[in-house]
């Protein structure tokens, strides 16, 4: 699966929920994601901007589902979309005991708060995701489609672009910018 997704920086969280509900939203959901990544020694899959993440997801405060996701090498350079593949995980204190004893080993840990809507665009269902790092106070939209065909992404990432313009979000405002990254560069800034 190709995830095609935009990440934007952005200030005014109100007018975007605002701009928001004027489309025609299928689905709303807030929800506080724990996020917890693994690497093995020598952060080869950091390295390699690859990513293994066990999810909690926590709506209205109590505990609603945990997903392991690996995301794969980056297939667009601009944006760092990548290659997705995510299931459900049942208990996610056992899984954390199978990626420990598999040899992979925690290597940071943070919180998402998120306000996600799905809604049609130019016949594709997309995700917009306001997110917020409640550490840092950064703030995000998030907008992405998937595809099982990675020769469909141009086509998709010009309707994410069209989107976006239309939420009054310039292009210049577009990021690649990894959470993972801003967390670390935030928390090295904090020991400085």
């Amino acid at each position: 699966m190709f995830e095609t997704e935009l990440k934007a920086r952005i200030s005014n969280r109100r007018s975007l929920l605002k701009l928001l509900q004027e489309k025609s939203i299928v689905q709303k959901q807030e929800s506080i994601y724990e996020d917890t990544y693994f690497d093995r020694e020598g952060d080869s899959l950091t390295r390699t901007e690859q990513e293994l993440r066990l999810r909690i997801i926590k709506r209205d405060g109590t505990f609603f589902r945990s997903v392991l996701t690996y995301k794969g090498i980056p297939f667009d350079e601009v944006s760092k979309s990548k290659p997705e593949y995510e299931t459900v995980v049942e208990s996610p204190d056992m899984m954390r005991e199978i990626l420990l004893h598999t040899g992979y080993k925690p290597c940071l840990s943070f919180i998402k708060e998120c306000i996600e809507v799905s809604l049609y665009y130019q016949e594709h269902l997309l995700s917009v995701t306001w997110v917020r790092l409640p550490e840092s106070g950064d703030q995000f939209v998030e907008v992405e489609t998937k595809t099982e065909k990675e020769e469909e992404t141009p086509m998709l990432f010009q309707v994410l672009y069209a989107f976006l313009e239309e939420l009054g979000i310039e292009k210049s405002s577009v990021t690649s910018e990894y959470y993972t990254d801003l967390i670390r560069q935030y928390r090295k800034n904090l020991n400085k």
